[in-house]
């Protein structure tokens, strides 16, 4: 009794004294401040995170001095062009209307002309300081009668155009030079540059003399317009009327990209800007040194980037599809074949169309290359000599047409009626429904159809054989001519 009496008393004593100090005591003292030096440092200290990459390359001042090198390593080889041409009236566009000297929505820069003259500023880099060779871009300095530059020390210089390729919007100019030797920019390699990777680009906007901006490389392979020869890189550092032709660096103070373009719908940077690969650049640059013009390699063939459903159809992952054999090429000559797919040139890789036809037109005409294709499902090589690629007119755009979901092709049999084919095969397109897919792919009536997917077409019964053999949603792949033309390819998916 004793001992449970003891701990009655001191369990009372303790609740008294907990309800008279919630009571009595203030806020402070009924939860007093943490001291920091009673609790053991292995409770309170977080590890530090360990750096996923090494601390320089976040460290602000030293990027910071590293474009303060770049610039005064390459300010020096940068110049600002002013090239005048006659002109009877002002420019107009291709709609009739007069132009500011822009060019579309991807503008390229000049100042608007006067009545008489028009006067165009934009930038430039010696890339040849003993001969004087400067490079810029075509827009800048095409046609001009009159080329002043303006070098970093304020020297002013007169320059004459050596060619201009309006393909690739590159151009090069030479200096006259009095005495001495200019000040020259060093070329890096533009293949190995990197999405994100920091660069710099410098020119002459607004008339504002070697401008330096910085940015980071924002994508790779970019097109602005599929009928020139472009592989653009895109920048986020500030490009605008005046950049043309000034240099894009990178880091180590090397020239990886000539500026030539915006994204905009007013004119000016909406962060998106466009240069050209110096390696691009490189090998222009040397044809119009030496000849004052560029040549380019030709097959002859019309092409396209293998869609899904058509790589399902031939049994190929990717490549690029022949659809049309071109008479009188190296093509033929050699025995390509409208359906083969194109894997590889030289032994690299063939994804994607654009990247095969600037690959082919930077090679010199009369070169020799060996093309691996698909045909048949085997891989089969084949050689050729490259041609020249002929001049062309660029063609009119045909006014859009809304496309119904149905193939649209009517057929009869080729021997009713007269026509010039000797070996009598295929079947005669009689109709092609106006707005269907096959009319928007340029089916006319006719044309003959020789063969549907694998199957060679022989009668109007094997066409619709063949046709009802076909689900919805899957590939159509007619081979067919037109005239004595080779045959060509196209795709139409079933509806």
């Amino acid at each position: 009794m004793g001992r449970v009496y003891g701990w009655t008393i001191a369990f009372a004593m303790l609740a008294i004294g907990l309800i008279a100090g919630k009571y009595i005591a203030t806020p402070e003292e009924q939860f007093p401040p943490a001291q920091p030096t009673s609790f053991p440092p292995a409770i309170i200290t977080v590890p530090a995170e360990q750096p996923t990459f090494h601390p320089e390359t976040v460290d602000a001042r030293t990027l910071g001095q590293t474009f303060v090198q770049i610039a005064k390593k390459v300010n020096p080889a940068v110049v600002s062009l002013s090239a005048v041409r006659l002109v009877a009236h002002p420019s107009v566009d291709e709609d009739g209307d007069e132009s500011d000297g822009f060019r579309g929505p991807f503008e390229r820069f000049f100042n608007a002309p006067d009545e008489v003259l028009r006067h165009s500023v934009g930038s430039g880099v010696i890339v040849d300081g003993t001969n004087g060779y400067i490079l810029t871009n075509h827009h800048v300095v095409e046609n001009a009668t009159g080329i002043e530059i303006t070098l970093f020390d304020n020297r002013v210089l007169q320059g004459t155009l050596v060619g201009g390729d309006e393909k690739t919007d590159l151009a090069v100019v030479r200096a006259d030079i009095p005495d001495g030797v200019l000040p020259h920019a060093v070329l890096g390699d533009s293949d190995v540059l990197e999405v994100g990777e920091w660069i710099v680009a410098v020119g002459n906007p607004f008339g504002l003399s070697h401008t330096v901006t910085a940015g980071i490389v924002s994508g790779r392979g970019r097109v602005l317009n599929r009928e020139n020869y472009e592989d653009f890189i895109q920048t986020d550092a500030a490009i605008n009327p005046g950049n043309s032709g000034g240099p894009v660096i990178n880091l180590d103070g090397h020239v990886v990209g000539i500026s030539t373009a915006i994204a905009s719908n007013n004119g000016y940077f909406q962060g998106a800007g466009f240069a050209i690969p110096i390696n691009m650049a490189r090998q222009i640059m040397g044809q119009l040194i030496r000849h004052g013009y560029v040549t380019r390699g030709y097959i002859g063939i019309r092409m396209a980037t293998i869609t899904t459903e058509e790589a399902d159809e031939l049994g190929i992952g990717k490549g690029v599809l022949i659809r049309k054999i071109e008479r009188n090429t190296p093509a033929e000559s050699a025995g390509l074949k409208a359906r083969d797919v194109i894997v590889a040139l030289q032994g690299e890789e063939v994804t994607e169309s654009i990247q095969f036809r600037n690959k082919v037109a930077s090679l010199s005409p009369g070169t020799g290359i060996t093309l691996q294709v698909w045909r048949d499902r085997a891989l089969e090589d084949i050689r050729l000599t490259l041609g020249a690629l002929p001049s062309a007119v660029r063609p009119q755009k045909a006014a859009a047409r809304p496309a119904k979901r149905t193939p649209g092709i009517v057929v009869e049999p080729l021997d009713a009626t007269e026509n010039e084919y000797a070996d009598k095969t295929g079947v005669l397109v009689s109709e092609v429904k106006r707005g269907s897919e096959a009319f928007r792919f340029d089916v006319r009536a006719g044309d003959v159809i020789l063969q549907v997917n694998d199957t060679p077409i022989s009668s109007v019964a094997e066409y619709h054989r063949v046709m009802a053999s076909v689900t919805s949603g899957e590939i159509l792949m007619f081979l067919i001519r037109r005239g004595m033309d080779n045959p060509r390819i196209i795709s139409i998916t079933k509806p």
